[in-house]
């Protein structure tokens, strides 16, 4: 629970206040405000900000190059991104390859562009602004411990591979999401659930259907040699969630016309291959499920899984 010094926005009071809590109130004048938004303005308006009485290093407009609103590059050293109110707009690839832990956007950003957090393997912590209906392509791709994010309230559009590889375990789109485009979330191996509030159009990107949309009538479910039921939104193995292999719950799919679930040919030409291992293994007398070998007397049980011996 760290307590960080704030200054009121209204009367310029010198406040002491939790930075967990969503609002706070001054104790001078009463006046009632959003916490995470006084930060931004008190890291920007200050050069020593304090958590926990250590020292930190404190983002300024003095590491950030800033043209007409549009912020052009970061220079700073801290990992920890507040991104100043007067920007509207982050050009292409501000942040790619950058060693930041977290970031900060205000609601007055109103466009990023590509790449913007590319390759940010150390970033877990994305707090996005709700003034954003696009999140462009690769715009976080291969952040691959980045495991919180928010879909602004307004989001419309999330590009190719805006976040592939990523380390989602839930994910609610708003009802104002019209398009999800081409291997937006693939690799996202944590991915459990997916939660849509309204109906998406899903974009093909490969040969001739090129931008046309499909929806989620291409949806299917299969099961994997160890009996685990899996679930991913595809066709031919092209997909927005191709290899979410946590993915088992899809939630508001009553927003769609779906009579009934299929296999697509890549899975099932997994599940062939799976099914030619498990003989191979049978073959040579070891578990088919991983290969390991049996242990026990009368019953035996895999060393390896646990499994018992079942042929």
């Amino acid at each position: 629970m760290p307590i960080i010094p704030l200054k009121c926005d209204s009367c310029g009071g010198e406040l002491q206040v939790n930075s967990d809590l969503k609002t706070a109130m001054c104790n001078y004048c009463g006046n009632s405000f959003v916490v995470q938004d006084a930060i931004v303005k008190n890291y920007i308006n200050n050069s020593n900000v304090y958590i926990n009485a250590d020292k930190v290093d404190v983002v300024t407009t003095k590491d950030y190059q800033i043209e007409g609103g549009i912020l052009k590059k970061y220079s700073g050293e801290s990992t920890e991104i507040v991104i100043p109110d007067n920007v509207t707009e982050i050009s292409d690839e501000v942040f790619e390859g950058m060693a930041i832990t977290s970031a900060y956007m205000p609601d007055s950003v109103e466009k990023i562009g590509r790449g913007c957090f590319a390759n940010c393997n150390k970033l877990e912590k994305v707090r996005l602004s709700n003034s954003l209906k696009r999140i462009p392509e690769s715009a976080f791709d291969e952040c691959i411990v980045l495991k919180e994010i928010n879909m602004p309230e307004n989001l419309e559009y999330i590009d190719c591979c805006a976040f592939k590889l990523c380390k989602f375990e839930e994910i609610t789109f708003p009802k104002s999401l019209k398009v999800i485009g081409h291997q937006a979330f693939q690799w996202n191996s944590k991915l459990k659930k997916v939660i849509f509030q309204g109906k998406v159009d899903f974009i093909w990107l490969k040969g001739e259907l090129s931008g046309k949309p499909y929806d989620l009538t291409r949806h299917y479910w299969y099961t994997n040699y160890k009996g685990e039921r899996k679930i991913v939104l595809t066709d031919e193995g092209y997909s927005q969630f191709t290899f979410c292999d946590s993915l088992v719950e899809v939630g508001g799919l009553e927003n769609y016309s779906i009579d009934k679930f299929h296999l697509s040919k890549i899975w099932k030409d997994e599940k062939k291959k799976e099914e030619e291992e498990r003989k191979k293994n049978k073959e040579l007398n070891r578990c088919e499920y991983c290969g390991g070998t049996f242990k026990g007397i009368f019953t035996k049980v895999c060393s390896a899984c646990g499994r018992r011996k079942s042929y």
